[in-house]
């Protein structure tokens, strides 16, 4: 739902059913909220009626998805739950009334590096990315578009996880001139929280004394925690960590990052590689600080169960993605057997 700012307040247009004459007529909403992106979480929670669909200008999404759904006939179950879960997914972020002419290559592949900011894996990414394209060739055969975009997508995983070295993120951060983007690289690579959960992340959310964030206190319209498998975590603050989030607080940011739009720290990042020389693959930037941050804990000694947990992986199976590292801790207890058998 889209939110616009007046002022200092935060607005979303809604749709309600006027009681006398039963049509649908647009009201304003006063949003609780200081920043954009806790105005989209709060616009979230408004209960309205669906907006009506615009009467001229074109073919919509909202349009597309439902005569796609018409026409289609599913004998796979699993399938069909997973296009719907997909789709839906689509109209909230791309909006209903969005004009399929306006979906081109380039907007379907920064759609692609969002999903894959997010946390979504190539094959997640690829199956998002089919859904909508699912919707557009149904639209295309039906001759309400003129042609399907073909957007590159993220090869599957070929076993390599993208990653920097400690003394790589400690060169991006002492190369990088802006002052708040330095202390955003130290706390994602030390912290290892998705760029989405730092950018809903409020200052109430840090325990300064105990040094502890936690991460999901948002919640979306179905009480599920604005994380990646809906659970709540707190997560200890490394000195780096703690003095980055205290230096951007006593800057004045109403927030650690969320003041700034994703599309803006993501551009941020990319230049900030260039300038360290690292070339970024494509479909990755801001996620490769909680890869290198779950690399680092593992390299650091601590057991695959308290690594999961600091992540907020569901599986540990995902956890285990990152014993690719060399686990120093058992060269440590190679080293005492080969001291206790030479003695």
């Amino acid at each position: 739902m889209a939110v616009y700012q007046r002022g200092s307040k935060w607005y979303s247009d809604v749709y309600v059913k006027d009681k006398l004459s039963g049509k649908l007529k647009r009201v304003r909403v006063s949003l609780n909220a200081t920043t954009k992106t806790e105005a989209k979480l709060e616009a979230t929670k408004l209960k309205v009626s669906e907006a009506p669909a615009k009467k001229s200008g074109g073919y919509t999404l909202g349009e597309a998805i439902a005569d796609a759904w018409k026409s289609q006939k599913w004998s796979n179950k699993k399938d069909k739950d997973g296009t719907r879960r997909h789709t839906d997914e689509l109209e909230r972020m791309l909006g209903s009334n969005t004009l399929l002419s306006a979906l081109t290559k380039e907007v379907l592949e920064d759609l692609r590096d969002r999903w894959t900011e997010r946390g979504n894996s190539p094959a997640t990414v690829r199956n998002k990315m089919a859904a909508l394209l699912f919707v557009l060739r149904r639209a295309a055969r039906a001759g309400k578009l003129a042609g399907v975009p073909a957007p590159e997508l993220v090869a599957r995983g070929n076993g390599r996880l993208v990653y920097l070295t400690e003394e790589q993120v400690t060169q991006l951060v002492a190369a990088e001139p802006d002052f708040e983007c330095q202390l955003l690289w130290t706390f994602l690579f030390d912290v290892g929280c998705r760029i989405g959960e730092a950018m809903a992340l409020k200052w109430s959310d840090f325990d300064w004394k105990d040094r502890f964030v936690v991460i999901g206190s948002e919640t979306d319209n179905l009480g599920r925690a604005e994380t990646k498998n809906g659970a709540v975590r707190a997560v200890p603050l490394t000195d780096a960590a703690l003095s980055a989030a205290k230096a951007m607080r006593d800057a004045g940011r109403p927030s650690l990052c969320g003041w700034r739009g994703y599309a803006g720290w993501r551009q941020r990042f990319r230049e900030a590689c260039v300038r360290i020389g690292y070339e970024l693959p494509k479909g990755t930037a801001l996620h490769i600080g909680r890869h290198s941050a779950g690399t680092n804990l593992l390299s650091a000694g601590l057991d695959v169960r308290e690594v999961k947990e600091w992540l907020g992986h569901k599986a540990i199976a995902t956890t285990l993605i990152y014993t690719h590292v060399k686990p120093m801790r058992l060269r440590a207890a190679a080293d005492r057997i080969s001291k206790k058998h030479t003695n």
